[in-house]
């Protein structure tokens, strides 16, 4: 499987995505957390903590897409390590790395924080060199779902 199937596949996959987090009328299906206590703590608009309640909502759909396509997935094995998830092609040496981010809309066309080309660029590439959890000979470009 080369990087560009391994892309259009998890693409593909995506459209499950929305199901996961949110209802057909676009309200979050996660509102708060509740202690031991019973008390209720609604979701700040922090990103770190939008985050994290996107990843955990969407790792199943991770998983599933990767059990479609004969695919083993790895965690991140720590926190704040590149990449968040490793999918492996079983009995071969491919994998593909998939880095969860998050970020809010400015407009209909622009978000906040991250473009296309920013993923792609250099940035990721000099932290994934600092931070990264499986070895590679180079850390080429990354791709955006979107």
């Amino acid at each position: 499987m080369t990087a560009e199937q391994f892309l259009k596949k998890l693409q593909g996959h995506t459209c499950s995505f929305a199901a996961a987090v949110g209802t057909k009328e676009g309200e979050w299906i996660i509102k708060g957390f509740i202690d031991i206590y019973r008390r209720i703590y609604t979701i700040s608009v922090d990103t770190n903590i939008v985050s994290k309640v996107l990843e955990l909502l969407l790792f199943p759909m991770f998983v599933e897409c990767g059990k479609k396509h004969g695919l083993q997935i790895e965690l991140c094995p720590q926190q704040n390590f590149y990449p968040d998830l490793t999918f492996t092609v079983p009995k071969s040496d491919r994998m593909f790395a998939v880095d969860i981010k998050s970020t809010y809309r400015t407009s209909d066309t622009e978000v906040n924080g991250m473009t296309r080309e920013r993923s792609r660029g250099t940035s990721a590439t000099a932290r994934a060199t600092r931070t990264r959890s499986i070895p590679t000979a180079a850390t080429p470009g990354t791709s955006s779902l979107a």
